[in-house]
């Protein structure tokens, strides 16, 4: 249910960074809201830091993003869904992360506040 023309409001590319130094960059957005780009994580405590990973997702009606980040080498995927105001962007993200060990899942979840730059 994305909003082509919503869509084309977001000029690309485009940089975000959250309150822990992370950075978001949108590369493209189709005319359906499908997006691309690379996430960077730069959150103390976490592995698979300071390596570009590819991000994949959707923003709807120009406001409303989702996306979505696999850490392969970390047993990690994290989501974010989340709205856009301006150069703010407020998202609920949810870590799962498989160990290693027993193969069972661990799970964090939290806010992340971005800022456009």
């Amino acid at each position: 249910m994305a909003c082509s023309a919503g869509a084309q409001t977001m000029a690309t590319p485009v940089k975000w960074q959250n309150q822990r130094g992370s950075e978001l960059t949108i590369t493209s957005i189709d005319a359906t809201g499908a997006l691309k780009g690379t996430f960077v994580n730069k959150a103390e405590g976490f592995e698979c830091q300071n390596t570009p990973f590819d991000v994949t997702g959707r923003l709807f009606r120009s406001s409303e993003i989702f996306f979505v980040v696999t850490f392969g080498p970390c047993n990690t995927v994290t989501r974010w869904r989340g709205n856009i105001r301006g150069s703010k962007m407020r998202t609920y993200w949810l870590l799962t992360y498989v160990r290693p060990k027993d193969g069972g899942f661990t799970r964090l979840s939290g806010v992340d506040r971005f800022e456009k730059k």
